[in-house]
């Protein structure tokens, strides 16, 4: 898979140079012989980073890297300003030239945001079929309640070992299903803005993504026949490798637009807790649920004749009077995201469609998964299909206010950003 992709990073008959920085990437019974060997012919300090439910796998290493050294964070940390003080100041105190990430989506965010931060190198070692950020160029922060796309180191190499993902709850690798279905919103979105804007596209990245979530739909048609088990290890195996998948076809396209659209923004939002209390969702779960969300909203708006050359007034879209009350002391980075030096017309969102692209535009919203599809096979991954089963209100205002807010989260055009614009 990998020498696939470098190739692909080499020379990409889309035209466009990208780069891929993963040199190693082995999933198999193996991985954590095959990290200890990689490590100690290239590394005299590395420290492991986990967590207190993830510190039972670090004998797996030590037992082999006599060198290296161990931090143990919170259970509960998040990848906030707090939680990623910890790891500075260890790594401010003491001198490491390697990071080994032993953890799934939350402690790698920590991990490659500090890596980034103090130019050391860091290795990925997952702990659970849970995201596909592993080997992603960016890590999902939360500043000062924001949630926010902070520049961060990709992993030089991964190594996700069965032995150890598959030992991880079923609940965590439903979430990692939950991840993967939502590329079909997410995909739609880059495609439409491609079709409406002229933003970059790369169909080879695009169809990575694509087959990504196309092996992980032949898998889950393998469950629902009884052939295959969530705890078999050829399972996890496979969701594993299909989150791998998605995370290089971001590292490849420089950005997470691969693998993440409005569905990522209605996470983001909840997990603001802005217009909703904290719950213990996990980040797939919501993506999931939100995916099958924008399933039904895009396709109902399409099939009502939505106008796509309709003009946008960006200055009512982006009125401080109509943000603020929710986003309060937010509101001002909020802008900053959205508009460059608070212009309105800077906004993506500042374009005409021509009945051509208008047509288009309406064709491909029109190919996107039906919301009883998607349900089936959220439900056949054992993932959650409601915002009660997040532990978020079920009810169609709560449900208004997400859609109408959650566009404001990220600059990216999705489709829920024009639908939801004035």
């Amino acid at each position: 898979m990998l020498n696939e992709i470098k190739k692909l990073a080499d020379d990409c008959p889309c035209g466009q140079r990208h780069l891929i920085k993963t040199d190693t990437a082995v999933v198999g019974s193996d991985a954590s012989d095959r990290l200890c060997g990689y490590v100690s012919e290239r590394f005299k300090a590395p420290l492991i980073v986990c967590d207190a439910n993830t510190e039972k796998y670090v004998h797996r290493l030590t037992g082999r890297l006599h060198s290296a050294e161990v931090i143990v964070l919170s259970g509960a940390s998040h990848a906030d300003e707090k939680g990623v003080e910890p790891l500075l100041e260890r790594l401010k105190a003491n001198e490491y030239d390697c990071l080994i990430a032993c953890g799934s989506g939350s402690l790698h965010d920590i991990t490659r945001y500090c890596a980034n931060e103090r130019s050391i190198p860091f290795v990925s070692y997952p702990t659970a079929a849970s995201v596909d950020g592993f080997v992603s160029t960016v890590a999902a922060m939360t500043w000062k309640g924001q949630k926010l796309s902070s520049p961060a180191a990709a992993p030089i190499a991964l190594f996700a070992d069965e032995a150890v993902f598959t030992d991880a709850p079923e609940r965590l690798t439903a979430s990692g299903v939950g991840d993967i279905l939502g590329k079909f919103t997410a995909l739609c979105d880059w495609k439409l803005a491609h079709i409406l804007t002229g933003e970059t596209i790369c169909p080879e990245i695009f169809g990575l993504t694509e087959r990504a979530l196309g092996e992980l739909l032949k898998l889950l048609e393998r469950r629902a026949k009884g052939e295959i088990s969530a705890s078999d290890t050829e399972y996890t195996r496979l969701v594993m490798e299909s989150l791998v998948l998605a995370g290089l076809s971001m590292q490849l396209q420089g950005s997470s637009r691969p693998a993440s659209g409005a569905e990522h923004h209605l996470s983001h939002l909840w997990e603001m807790h802005l217009i909703n209390s904290p719950t213990s969702a996990l980040h797939g779960e919501q993506v999931g649920v939100a995916s099958l969300l924008l399933c039904d909203f895009y396709r109902r708006r399409i099939d009502e004749g939505f106008d796509f050359t309709r003009p946008i007034d960006l200055g009512a879209t982006f009125d401080r009077s109509y943000i603020e009350p929710v986003f309060g002391k937010l509101t001002d980075g909020i802008l900053a995201e959205n508009l460059d030096s608070g212009r309105p017309e800077s906004s993506p969102l500042n374009f005409r469609a021509d009945a051509s692209a208008a047509e288009l535009a309406r064709a491909e919203a029109a190919k996107l998964i039906s919301p009883d599809k998607l349900l089936r096979y959220l439900s056949i991954a054992g993932a959650p299909t409601t915002l009660a089963g997040l532990g978020l209100p079920q009810s169609d205002e709560f449900i208004e206010k997400s859609l109408a807010y959650a566009p404001y989260v990220r600059r990216r055009l999705t489709l829920l950003k024009i639908l939801s614009a004035k």
